[in-house]
């Protein structure tokens, strides 16, 4: 029924054994030369993870022997699906902590201003009291009376919190972008009963902490002064200065939340204006994929030229190229080391087309493009990132160098054309990464690729045109996804916005409910 992050990034609709791939239309896994596979196994009892890693590395070698070792390791263990690395709660637990920290702050200002509200109510039925009171009714008697009155309060808010739950919760399901949508039946309202006895247990807590005070209050008065004055007379010091204490507690919690939304505010426009190395306007990604299609055995490679000149030819299109994997969007990378060292740092690999720098804006800060004349007959050729050039040429001219670039035991000479500037591949929060561009036709077979367009932003119109451009030029392949640049860098800032937004709210009630404690 729901099977999510266990090395698969979403759902499925129909799973298959592994031996019947071909006949069904996917890839042959049996007989392709895969990096890696996933396994889900159940620990024996009493056994631990480090057990478990040695024998499953030992059994590789036994039944696997290759010359790699590399590749018989077990990598990425996960202790546990529900604590597994990939599981939802470590992903967004700093945003669940500042949601229960603010709608903790936003109900104490809520009971601070019931609890007023009940004392002022206390002060002016001060004669009832005293009349109650000396007709023979307890203290005891007049104090459940008031607090029973305060828990009809506390349980119609109880009940008007479930619908304002569900209703908040559909709010920031609609809110969670297309590739995060595995996460939508995490956060969707359900009426469960330990819910609902959270709720029903903090209405309780609140009328105990709230509605106590002023019903002890309430029954300390002078019962003579009180049948004279009519429940007129002035509140005393200690009452006025409990007031004040109550008032300036509200403001002091409203402002903390109000300094916090802006930090959080602030801090995702500083994210926004990061400069990631490439464009955030004007680009079109189109995900295109070959499994599946009669071009699977093939590939997309040799599909790719007549594409990319039907696209280019879309008129409002001014510049068009393809990759294997793009910023942000993500796709398929390889890991490669550059030089002899075996233990030098892992680079990312990956494939483009001429004109993909010019359609992502992602400018050559020496050098020249990769181009048409950089084909699978010619030199093996490079366009490396500005932070490969500084660690594997230390201030040194790379252009029209050699580098040596290794794939797990393939080992490729390339030389270098050009140098392009680094870009944020994966996220504007995280760090540059070094890149080795080669051309796609010299990097082997790929089943997909991104297609990146310039053109206008918006252009439902347009974007129809060049989906359409692809279709007739290779007709039954996968359009897997189209989006925009800057919808996609929007979507990878989802958790920021997420909380930026929630605290925006809580800062925005806070002061709401201050302002109505300072005038009640």
């Amino acid at each position: 029924a729901a099977f999510r992050r266990v090395n698969y990034p979403g759902w499925f609709t129909v799973a298959v054994p592994v031996t019947l791939g071909p006949e069904l239309g996917v890839p042959d896994y049996l007989h392709r030369d895969e990096r890696s596979f996933g396994a889900v196994a159940r620990l024996a009892p009493g056994a631990t993870r480090e057990q478990a890693e040695a024998e499953l590395d030992r059994t590789f070698q036994r039944c696997c022997p290759r010359p790699d070792a590399e590749r018989l390791t077990a990598t990425g263990m996960i202790s546990g699906i529900a604590g597994g690395k990939d599981d939802a709660r470590e992903e967004y637990a700093p945003l669940l902590y500042i949601l229960m920290a603010g709608s903790g702050v936003v109900l104490l200002i809520a009971c601070a201003n019931v609890g007023n509200l009940l004392l002022v109510r206390a002060a002016a039925r001060e004669r009832e009291i005293a009349v109650r009171m000396s007709l023979g009714a307890s203290r005891g008697r007049v104090v459940r009376q008031l607090l029973t009155e305060s828990i009809i309060l506390a349980l119609l808010g109880g009940l008007l919190a479930v619908p304002l739950a569900a209703w908040g919760t559909l709010g920031v399901e609609h809110l969670i972008p297309a590739q995060e949508s595995v996460y939508a039946d995490i956060v969707r309202w359900h009426t469960k009963p330990v819910l609902l006895a959270f709720t029903a247990a903090v209405s309780l807590a609140c009328v105990a902490l709230f509605g106590l005070v002023p019903a002890v209050r309430a029954t300390r008065s002078n019962l003579t002064a009180s049948l004279k004055t009519g429940g007129r007379g002035s509140v005393g010091g200690g009452r006025r200065i409990l007031d004040s204490g109550v008032v300036v507690a509200q403001l002091s919690f409203a402002l903390l939340l109000v300094s916090a939304a802006s930090l959080l505010v602030s801090t995702l426009r500083n994210i926004e204006r990061v400069d990631g190395g490439f464009s955030t306007s004007g680009v079109t990604l189109v995900s295109i994929e070959t499994r599946g299609t009669p071009y699977e055995r093939t590939g997309i490679v040799p599909l790719q030229e007549e594409m990319l000149r039907r696209v280019r030819a879309v008129p409002g299109v001014t510049r068009a190229g393809m990759t294997t994997i793009a910023p942000i969007a993500g796709g398929r990378n390889i890991e490669v080391r550059v030089g002899d060292d075996a233990k030098a740092p892992l680079f990312v690999l990956i494939g483009v087309t001429p004109d993909y720098f010019g359609a992502m804006g992602i400018s050559l800060v020496a050098g020249r493009d990769i181009t048409v004349r950089d084909d699978s007959t010619s030199e093996p050729v490079a366009v490396i990132s500005e932070s490969v050039a500084r660690r594997s040429f230390a201030g040194r001219n790379p252009i029209g160098a050699s580098i040596r670039v290794r794939r797990d035991t393939v080992t490729t000479m390339m030389r270098v054309v050009g140098v392009a500037r680094d870009t944020k591949m994966f996220g504007l929060r995280d760090d540059r990464v070094p890149v080795v561009y080669a051309p796609v036709t010299q990097t082997g077979s790929w089943p997909s690729l991104e297609l990146a367009v310039r053109m206008p932003d918006g252009s439902e119109t347009l974007t129809r045109q060049v989906t359409a451009a692809v279709e007739a030029a290779v007709p039954g392949v996968r359009l897997r996804r189209v989006s925009t640049m800057r919808s996609d860098v929007r979507e990878s800032m989802f958790t920021e916005r997420l909380t930026a937004s929630i605290a925006t709210l809580f800062g925005t009630l806070a002061l709401v409910l201050a302002a109505i404690g300072i005038y009640g």
